[in-house]
């Protein structure tokens, strides 16, 4: 994320690091460790803490250790730092301590790569600064001022890794009836780190203006979010008005959407909890989408 403008070749981030070129590869293929950006042409893109990830692995192969093992290790590692950036972001929205959660954010960037960082810290920090906020322990200052933060912090990463020549547009939105998008601005970040480009028209998005907006820009997928079973129909009918079209990949997701019985006759595919594989398959799904009919 923050890297100084570093962005290697895979061959580059070999000959740093003493590994091979095929190992790296093996052991992104196999592990998923590390997930490199790649650029419009599909290559891959290392950042500092992409390369930062392969040395680790490397160090702890080169102690005797297996290269599942080793992952293994580094995830849990990975995964009780990601929560100590959480726990500070919300015990800073608790004090309505700005500077903090400002530092939280900067040290959460250095340190992880855009996915982490989205997914293992920003979306657990909002889901518990709600909860926090709901048993009254976080003020509705707190709560507004730490998400503000995060959304300038988002929307700032979203231009940095827009893509100049990207392989479509890709629009986003919240049922007409939902009133939170900043997941959906998160999320964007993702789709852009895939080389397309992500418009994000927002929350309570009417189903006329989704459906002049996919007619106008002619995107290559459409993506719906509803968080609550209360506000899963209007949802469900600007899935259906955008499938009339017959023009873009449709996709969907949102704790609205969670039990299986709420997915029937809804159109597009259900994206999951998982942002990362959730922005994996809209890649591969709307890559073979041809242009608007």
């Amino acid at each position: 994320m923050t890297d100084d403008g570093l962005r290697l070749k895979v061959n580059e981030v070999a000959a740093l690091i003493g590994v091979s070129v095929s190992t790296i590869r093996s052991w992104e293929k196999r592990y998923g460790w590390p997930t490199p950006p790649r650029t419009e042409g599909g290559h891959r893109r290392y950042g500092h803490a992409e390369v930062e990830q392969l040395r680790a692995l490397r160090d702890e192969i080169s102690k005797g250790r297996s290269a599942q093992r080793s992952v293994v290790l580094l995830q849990q590692l990975a995964l009780r730092r990601r929560s100590r950036y959480v726990e500070r972001i919300v015990r800073a929205a608790i004090a309505t301590d700005q500077d903090a959660v400002i530092d939280a954010l900067a040290e959460a960037e250095a340190a992880l790569n855009v996915e982490e960082a989205v997914e293992g810290v920003v979306i657990p920090a909002l889901r518990e600064i709600g909860r926090e906020w709901e048993h009254g322990r976080c003020s509705v200052a707190g709560e507004h001022l730490t998400t503000g933060h995060i959304q300038r912090w988002l929307g700032t990463l979203l231009e940095r890794h827009r893509p100049h020549a990207p392989k479509g547009d890709i629009l986003l939105c919240t049922g007409p009836a939902d009133y939170h998008s900043l997941a959906l601005e998160a999320f964007s970040l993702l789709l852009a780190r895939r080389a397309w480009n992500p418009l994000v028209l927002g929350a309570l998005t009417p189903v006329a203006s989704l459906v002049d907006a996919a007619r106008t820009l002619e995107p290559r997928a459409v993506v719906v979010v509803s968080h609550m079973a209360a506000t899963r129909r209007p949802s469900v009918d600007s899935l259906k008005a955008v499938a009339s079209l017959e023009g873009p990949s449709i996709f969907y997701a949102g704790n609205a959407f969670a039990p299986i019985r709420s997915r029937r006759g809804v159109p597009g595919a259900y994206l999951g909890a998982d942002m990362t594989a959730a922005a994996g398959l809209i890649d591969r799904k709307a890559a073979g989408q041809p242009a608007f009919i």
